[in-house]
């Protein structure tokens, strides 16, 4: 959508903006990939696999907030490693960006365990989401910082509605009580 609503330039500094948003979800990503069949199995064995969740999502919530404090004290510096200063505009949106990357990144997580234990139901949500980023960003995009508080906003709404659905159902997800051995 940014294409569309703005000037090449503008969507030339959010595709970099983009890139640099993508070293968080690529960086703590595969915490995800290695969690997965982890929980999928202690899962399927009625073993506890409740510390393999947490740790994932500290892993995770630590890589990616590391990175977000490397774009706080050096945006300008993030920006000139990788495209060069004619790109420097994207410094001062680079911790709002990284921290919407954050969520999306800590999101993916929380869905991947959730589909690790069966629980399908949730795909809901990230589709929800999705749908309703398009939506605000169709209605709102006056400015590229714009753009970046509504994935934001979304993705503070998909996350929390995450946890929501966590402790909503995590009787029904064997998260209540630890397995007996």
């Amino acid at each position: 959508l940014v294409k569309h609503f703005f000037s090449s330039h503008d969507a030339g500094i959010y595709a970099a903006l983009s890139t640099l948003g993508k070293i968080i979800f690529f960086g703590a990503g595969p915490v995800a990939q290695v969690m997965f069949p982890i929980i999928s199995k202690r899962h399927a064995q009625g073993e506890d696999y409740k510390k393999v969740f947490l740790y994932s999502l500290i892993l995770s919530l630590l890589i990616s907030l590391a990175v977000v404090l490397i774009y706080w004290l050096f945006p300008s510096l993030s920006v000139t490693i990788l495209f060069g200063s004619s790109y420097l505009e994207v410094a001062g949106l680079l911790v709002q960006f990284g921290l919407f990357m954050t969520l999306l990144t800590l999101s993916s997580l929380m869905v991947n365990f959730y589909l690790s234990i069966g629980q399908t139901k949730v795909v809901v949500l990230p589709f929800v989401a999705a749908l309703a980023q398009i939506i605000g960003l169709w209605f709102y995009h006056s400015s590229l910082e714009i753009v970046v508080n509504v994935s934001l906003v979304v993705s503070i709404a998909l996350f929390a509605g995450l946890f929501v659905y966590f402790f909503s159902f995590r009787e029904q997800a064997g998260l209540k009580k630890s397995p007996q051995r």
